[in-house]
This record gives C-alpha cells, structure tokens and sequence, in this order.
C-alpha cells in the first residue's frame, strides 16, 4: 500500500477485520461462503507482506524486502486470476455460467503459474524500491524454460496482451455471473486496475493493490445478500 509501513498495517488489520465480521455475516462456514472470505482476508496478507516490504526497505535490507515482495507478487500474480473465476463459480447456480467459470478458472490457474513460477525459480527477477512514497515492483517476465521439465515453447505472455489477460481472469470474468452484485465487484475491480496502470505504471502493482484492497470490502454487502437472497430461494419468500 501507498504512504508507509504503517499504513500497510493498518489497512492489513482493517481487511482481516472485515474477514472476522464476513464469518459472522455467513454464520455456517461452508466451501462456499469460506471462498468468499478469503478475499479480504487474502488482501490482509497481501498488505501485511507490503508492510514488510517497507520495513526492510526502510532498514537497508534488500533481499528481505524482495523477499516479501515474492509474497506480495504471490497474491497479485498468481492467486487472484485464479480466485475470481472461483468466487464466480462457488456462487453460481446456474449450470452454463458454472461452467463457463470452471474452465476460467483453470485457465487462471495455469495462466498465473506462467507469471509466477519464473520469480520463485530466480528470486532475483523480484526487484522492490520506494518510488514516490509508494512501493514499485520491477519484475523480468523470463520463459518457462528456466524449469527443464517445461517446454521450451511455452514462453512468457507480452506485456500488453498481459493486461487484457489479467483484467480477464482478475475482474471482468464475474460479468459472466448470474448476481449483478459480483459483476459490479469486477467492474469496479478492472476500473481501478486500468487506472493505475494507465496513470501510475512504476508503482501501479502497489496502487491498485490498495484500491482493490478498499473494493474488497465490498464482499460484506454482497454476502448478506446472497445468504439471505439463498434463504428467501430456500423457503420461497418473497
């Protein structure tokens, strides 16, 4: 997150509350209201890792601070392509759309492994810096070859076609969902992606992380709308 060490903290904290209040909202954990979940809360973690970039940038530690940013750059580059697909599956009832996301889903998967994979191989492809009271990630997207058990022809995606993969699986994929409420969520979600990487591109990872995080918070409403829309179904009220 932008400003400070502190700020990340803060932000961490106020999203693993939002995840403790999600759990009350839900009242019975199961598969699906614990995906829903994990969305603020795996925002938490996100930001308590940035946090921990600014610590160790802050303390002269480099490598620490890269470290964490492979931590950070877990969440970003792997687990929400895949996680959005999955939270529009969980929550999908009809049969088409349900598939529609399971196939999204995989693709999100194996597309994250693609831009994720190679950083954990060479954690020097990681770089973090303050640029403009914000973290900047630079990262060098290799080929997969790096791993000899992968084809040489699987290479790296091109940045541009990146983007338009990114917002995909990230955000717009929940268009497909039968609940205007996660088609929002998305919206908003790839609104602020294309912000911060149009205007913020050296810290855009760091931006629109934080306004995810905010958006983020929006699960609450949605999750007493569909437990509640799940019990009016169930019982037939109208």
């Amino acid at each position: 997150m932008c400003f400070s060490a502190t700020a990340s903290f803060v932000a961490s904290a106020g999203l693993f509350s939002a995840s403790v209040y999600m759990v009350k909202v839900v009242k019975r954990l199961n598969f699906r209201a614990v995906v829903s979940v994990v969305m603020p809360l795996g925002f938490s973690v996100q930001q308590a890792a940035e946090g921990c970039v600014w610590l160790a940038l802050n303390n002269g530690h480099q490598q620490l601070a890269n470290n964490f940013g492979l931590l950070y750059m877990f969440f970003g580059f792997f687990f929400w392509p895949a996680y959005m697909p999955l939270l529009g599956l969980v929550n999908e009832s009809d049969h088409k759309r349900k598939r529609a996301f399971a196939v999204i889903m995989v693709a999100g998967l194996i597309y994250g492994l693609n831009l994720y994979l190679p950083l954990i191989s060479q954690h020097t492809l990681v770089q973090t810096a303050i640029v403009n009271q914000c973290i900047a990630y630079s990262m060098q997207f290799n080929i997969l070859a790096t791993f000899s058990y992968i084809p040489n022809g699987f290479i790296a995606v091109p940045g541009s076609i990146h983007n338009i993969l990114y917002l995909f699986f990230g955000s717009f994929s929940m268009l497909i969902s039968s609940h205007r409420s996660l088609g929002i969520l998305g919206v908003m979600i790839g609104i602020a992606y294309t912000i911060s990487y149009t205007f913020y591109t050296v810290i855009s990872g760091s931006i629109w992380c934080y306004f995810a995080a905010i958006i983020s918070i929006m699960m609450i409403v949605i999750e007493k709308n569909l437990f509640y829309g799940a019990i009016m179904k169930k019982y037939d009220i109208r």
